[in-house]
């Protein structure tokens, strides 16, 4: 009796450590039927966001803070306090395949403008503290509008790096920082979006 009830406590524990393989991001469900990319895969709306962007000119730092409620993204500049806003919605589509597409309309234009972005999608390996799929990675081969298409291939192919925050069943949040530097100005911002 003892034996059975040792191998039953043993495999709980064997078990725990397999679920907790599946949690990823520091908001993951403790336990998920389904894989990583199957849980990515499907059409995604951003319903939310928010983030800032700070711009040092020499001397002089802009800051931009920005909100967004799945319709309008409203923003906040400083120096001058002054607030302007934007109309559009994002929807993602991921495949299993390792294809995505992003269509962002802009309707603030008359008539609403449609920008189809297309390329490829996958998870990172884990890097430094980062765990492995902790993070997708979206390469961007062509971005279409009434101007025309733009395609892009190789090493000129645009990149996005996100960190999954949080991955369940119905909702993603996905965040992104960045920093770029060009001669006498620097600029540094980051974003949180939640998608359902």
């Amino acid at each position: 009796m003892k034996t059975s009830i040792k191998i039953a406590v043993a495999a709980l524990v064997l078990a725990s450590f397999g679920f907790e393989g599946c949690k990823k991001g520091e908001n993951d469900p403790f336990l998920s039927l389904s894989s990583r990319k199957a849980r990515v895969a499907g059409e995604w709306t951003v319903t939310s966001g928010e983030g800032t962007k700070s711009e040092v000119f020499g001397s002089v730092t802009v800051t931009e803070t920005s909100t967004y409620d799945g319709t309008t993204e409203t923003t906040v500049v400083n120096p001058g306090n002054s607030t302007t806003t934007d109309k559009y919605t994002v929807t993602y589509t991921f495949e299993k395949d390792g294809t995505f597409s992003t269509v962002y309309t802009d309707n603030d234009a008359n008539p609403d403008e449609v920008t189809t972005t297309t390329g490829t999608w996958n998870f990172t390996g884990g890097v430094g503290e980062m765990k492995n799929k902790s993070q997708m990675l979206l390469t961007i081969l062509s971005i279409s509008n009434s101007g025309g298409t733009t395609t892009y291939s190789g090493s000129e192919a645009p990149t996005l790096l996100y960190d999954i925050d949080q991955l369940k069943g119905k909702e993603m949040i996905l965040k992104s920082t960045y920093t770029s530097s060009n001669n006498n100005e620097t600029s540094t911002g980051s974003w949180t979006l939640t998608a359902k």
